[in-house]
């Protein structure tokens, strides 16, 4: 069971647009997401499928990881999302700079 949800996982990260152009079509999602309980092996999941497809590495310039609880702003997620692909933060005054870099 696990071999075969973590093939569904890399398949769904495959299909994930890479291009400004197929971002901008309606019906793609530049996220996927993986849900379950505290502690159920959802980043060992998501880690393992990543390291072990060299296509998944070899596709994306960056591969950001959040983990979004009950109580994250979206500030600190845009600026956690900053700091994995640039190694800059913002501080929490520059949120519409930090959307228009994200961006």
């Amino acid at each position: 069971l696990l071999r075969a949800e973590m093939k569904h996982l890399q398949h769904s990260i495959l299909s994930l647009p890479t291009s400004q152009q197929q971002l901008s079509s309606p019906s793609s999602s530049p996220v996927t997401m993986v849900v379950g309980s505290g502690g159920s092996g959802k980043s060992t999941l998501v880690a393992t499928a990543i390291s072990s497809c060299d296509e998944i590495k070899e596709r994306f310039e960056s591969i950001v990881w959040l983990s979004v609880g009950k109580h994250r702003c979206s500030f600190t997620l845009l600026n956690s999302i900053l700091q994995q692909v640039s190694g800059k933060t913002l501080p929490e005054a520059d949120l519409n700079a930090c959307i228009n870099i994200v961006k």
